[in-house]
């Protein structure tokens, strides 16, 4: 009878690239920070000569980005730094918002202020996540 109350295991089909819920979360994030990270490249290399598609497709990014939020707060929950985190991507979610207008105004280097700035926010996010101390 003890084995009927066991819990059913979680199972993923890891051999095919399916992750458990937390891992498959967190490569979340990091693909969304990844992705943030060639974007600003590709604004600051050639962002000035984005036709009326790319920068739809730039909007489209960041309503996937803000949408990973979801994730950053699963991975957040029951670390240490749980509030700041949370905090944290609050506030990321709101530059994202705000990073609509100069995408929808196809302005590149207004833009690229936001593009740094919320790729610092994914930074913190990740350094308040390390339980690893500073003095390592």
């Amino acid at each position: 009878a003890w084995l009927a109350a066991a819990p059913a295991p979680t199972l993923a089909a890891v051999g095919e690239g399916d992750l458990p819920e937390g891992a498959r979360q967190f490569q979340n994030v990091l693909k969304a920070q990844k992705t943030w990270a060639e974007l600003g490249k590709a604004v600051k290399d050639r962002g000035s000569q984005f036709d009326d598609k790319e920068w739809v497709n730039v909007q489209t990014l960041l309503r996937s980005v803000y949408q990973v939020g979801d994730d950053m707060k699963a991975v957040a929950k029951g670390n240490g730094n749980e509030k700041q985190l949370f905090a944290l991507v609050k506030e990321m979610q709101g530059k994202i918002q705000g990073a609509d207008e100069p995408a929808k105004q196809k302005d590149a280097a207004a833009f690229l202020v936001a593009v740094t700035d919320i790729g610092k926010s994914f930074t913190s996010f990740f350094d308040l996540l390390s339980d690893v101390p500073d003095e390592l």
